[in-house]
């Protein structure tokens, strides 16, 4: 009888962990509104859903993030879209300025979440992104659009092996 509970407690976890592996961003509905393209609801969430990386952290696994590909910053569409996400996740003030402090919040949490809330490990994701943020904040791009894609493309680069875990 114990031997089948722990079967069972098994195959739950190994559920989980498949559920976890083959988890895809979706659109965001807050964010829905920033789309200026025009094509069927289908299509655009197929195309802009991978784009959250940033705002994408409070929603999904890093392990999630990690594993889709880095934004090119030549498509204007995109580049207005995450624009104005930033603005509405508060990641970017209206003038362009770049609120680093609540990207490397929301960071510090996407990393605890991942390694546990305990003392040790909520220092060392403190640590960490703050460290990954520094490297990212000297960026600067043509357009507030470009110079967002390339900092969520800088900071991307630094959690993509994340995507092991």
């Amino acid at each position: 009888m114990k031997c089948a509970a722990l079967i069972l407690l098994l195959l739950g976890v190994q559920d989980v962990f498949s559920e976890i592996s083959i988890q895809k961003m979706t659109l965001d509905p807050r964010t829905e509104y920033c789309i200026k393209e025009k094509d069927n609801i289908g299509n655009l969430s197929l195309k802009y859903a991978p784009l959250q990386i940033i705002t994408g952290l409070s929603q999904y696994r890093l392990s999630v993030i990690g594993s889709y590909e880095l934004m090119p910053s030549i498509n204007p569409f995109f580049n207005e879209f995450l624009k104005c996400a930033w603005i509405e996740y508060n990641y970017l003030k209206k003038s362009g300025d770049v609120l680093f402090e609540n990207i490397e919040k929301s960071l510090r949490l996407a990393l605890i979440k991942e390694v546990g809330e305990t003392g040790p490990g909520i220092n060392l994701s403190k640590l960490q992104a703050k460290k990954i943020i520094s490297q990212c904040t000297g960026i600067s791009g043509i357009t507030v659009g470009i110079k967002v894609v390339q900092i969520q493309n800088c900071i991307h680069k630094q959690i993509q092996y994340l995507n092991q875990l």
